[in-house]
This record gives C-alpha cells, structure tokens and sequence, in this order.
C-alpha cells in the first residue's frame, strides 16, 4: 500500500502542472534515502500511479489511465521526461508519426539535440537522439504537449527528405508527402530549405511529388530556386542504376525508386 504523503507528493505536482519528477525529487520532498525514494517509485509503478520513463525518471500517469497500460507510451510524455530542460525537437519519422503521416508506426522514439543524450530508451521503446547544432534544432519546432517539442508538418517533410534513411526510406516519405499535400504551407517549407541550406531537400520533395502526380505542389517547391544546380538521387542511399531524371528538379530516380513511391 502506497502511504498518504506520497499520494499527496502526486496531487501536488499535478496541481502545479508536472507531469515528469525524478527520484531524487522525491527523496527531497519527502525527505527520503535515495533507496528509500527508489522503492517507494517501485511500489507507485506496480500500482499504476506512474510509469518509469528511463532511470531516475518517471511520469505521472494522466486521469483516466490510472493503474492502465503505460501512459508514457505518449511519446511527448515520454519525451518531456528527459528533454523538457533541453533544445530538442521530437523529429524524423517520429515527427511525422506524430503528425499521422505515417500509416505504419514505429517504436523508435527519434529526437533531435544539441547535446549527446545517453539514455538507450524512453519507456522501454529505443531512444535514437540524432545531433543536431543548437541554430538549427529550433527551426520549424512547436508544442507537442507536456514541455516536449516536436517538428512541424513542414520541418518533418523536409528533414525526411534530408535525411530518408531516417525515416525508414522513400515509401515512408512518399506516403507522408500524399497525406500531407493538401495542407502543407509550401512557403514554410521553402523557408525551412534555405534557412537549413537544403535546396536538395526541396527539390527531392518536389520530384516526390511530381512522381504522386501532386503537379501542384511539386511545382510550388521549385519556385525562386536557382538553375545550373547538380543532380541528385531520389535516395542517397541508393546506387542502382539511373532510369529516369525529373527534367524539372534533377532528381536521379531508379525503376525500383519509382515504383516505391508509386505503391506507397
């Protein structure tokens, strides 16, 4: 049985808006031995009053969920957890999960920081914390919930096509550009393109698009961009033999690129 003085400890961190404490938070509050504080987190966590997020962090479970499956599974929850006090952005292929871009999930939790964050898991799902400078991790980051930031819809599709591979590749991409397409602010991604110094990002989308037969959006995402530039393939990854350039974006597609994206 969990005693009052840790039950009121949660009621009152709720009411000052904490989701996420430590334990050494909670050998301070209630004047505890770290072992102390240790097994009395045990005892909250068996009876469903929070989760353990990662060592020596914890989250309260929200109203509704109490003694449920883990509502840290919530992954700005989770997130907020460990990064709530750091430039972060949930970011990649989480991103566009969060975003319900994506028809598959993923248990990955990917998170873009300035700092090397050594923590191998958020909630027993695999943590990869991708590095990113402290001039660039802000850029097209907004609220997710709880203290966590997450990419918006336009820094998500231009960090997918920066970096595919960490997506989980072009059909990934591909299905998040058609889902995304009708509402997407072109002009935030541009934005987003120069300010990251990534035209090839940009014009990867638009051939993404051009390929969905999205004509209208591919062709927004090559306004004002300089000509004379270099090819690139539609996945960097990949070696394959050229079958076709978009004329439009140089951008080198492969027969089994193409019919990838067709599919997705």
């Amino acid at each position: 049985m969990v005693r009052q003085p840790a039950l009121e400890m949660l009621d009152r961190l709720v009411a000052s808006g904490r989701e996420t404490f430590t334990s050494s938070e909670v050998a301070e509050i209630l004047d505890l031995s770290q072992q102390s504080a240790s097994n009395l987190l045990t005892r909250l966590v068996n009876q469903g009053l929070v989760d353990r997020v990662t060592r020596g962090h914890y989250v309260i479970r929200p109203i509704g969920r109490l003694g449920t499956s883990a509502a840290a599974e919530e992954t700005a929850l989770a997130v907020a957890a460990i990064f709530s006090k750091r430039a972060h952005r949930i970011g990649y292929r989480s991103a566009l999960a969060f975003h319900g871009l994506t028809i598959h999930p993923t248990r990955r939790i990917q998170v873009a920081c300035p700092e090397l964050v050594r923590v191998p898991e958020l909630s027993g799902r695999p943590l990869q914390v991708i590095q990113e400078s402290r001039e660039f991790v802000d850029i097209g980051a907004v609220d997710a919930g709880h203290g966590a930031r997450v990419s918006d819809v336009e820094r998500a599709l231009i960090d997918g096509a920066r970096r595919v591979e960490l997506v989980g590749g072009l059909d990934v991409l591909a299905e998040a550009v058609e889902t995304a397409a009708p509402g997407v602010d072109v002009d935030v991604v541009v934005e987003y393109s120069s300010k990251l110094n990534e035209p090839s990002a940009r014009r990867r989308l638009s051939s993404i698009a051009r390929v969905l037969r999205l004509e209208q959006l591919a062709n927004g995402l090559l306004a004002d961009l300089e000509a004379g530039f270099r090819d690139v393939r539609a996945d960097p990854a990949v070696k394959k033999p050229s079958d076709w350039t978009d004329p439009a974006a140089r951008v080198v597609w492969s027969s089994t690129d193409l019919d990838t994206v067709r599919r997705s």
